[in-house]
């Protein structure tokens, strides 16, 4: 119904699965500058020649996706989504998951899908970086076969270090 019905709900993911694993990193933005850094977010993620994604998100903001080829920590996930984060310069204000476990059995946040069928024309799609909408379909192959290794994502989440905090 996502994908198909008009007057059907839009649905949503969940990043972390069992309390601490996941496959995607999404950051969202809502700003006033929102596309201007989605887009400079998913330029510092290709610099690392990591595959991001932008897609306009349900209301005025733009989200950021990467996708893992495999189940990674939520530790990597958060870790690696910050040091880019870091290396862009633009804080991470909500970037998913937002957590790196979840020790209570909970959900966390959810971030809804791309390509609901009920979206407003323009909304909730991916776009290239010419600015044109990317088709379902085409993207959907896209993303499969422009994957990340985890190993990747676990070399950047090594080089986030917490900022220390004043005494």
């Amino acid at each position: 119904n996502h994908l198909t019905n008009e007057q059907g709900p839009s649905i949503g993911i969940y990043p972390l699965e069992g309390g601490n694993r996941c496959k995607w990193i999404c950051s969202d933005f809502d700003t006033a500058d929102a596309e201007q850094y989605a887009w400079a977010y998913a330029r510092a993620w290709e610099y690392y020649g990591i595959q991001a994604w932008v897609e306009t998100s349900r209301s005025k903001g733009f989200h950021v996706w990467v996708f893992a080829d495999d189940w990674m920590s939520g530790t990597i996930a958060r870790r690696a989504g910050l040091w880019v984060h870091e290396m862009a310069d633009i804080e991470a204000v909500e970037l998913n998951p937002k957590q790196e476990l979840l020790e209570d059995g909970g959900y966390g946040n959810c971030v809804r899908l791309p390509y609901p069928a009920s979206a407003a024309p323009g909304r909730q799609t991916m776009w290239d970086q010419a600015g044109t909408p990317i088709p379902l379909g085409d993207w959907v192959w896209q993303a499969i076969e422009l994957t990340t290794p985890v190993s990747q994502l676990q070399r950047l989440a090594a080089m986030w270090k917490p900022k220390e905090r004043p005494a």
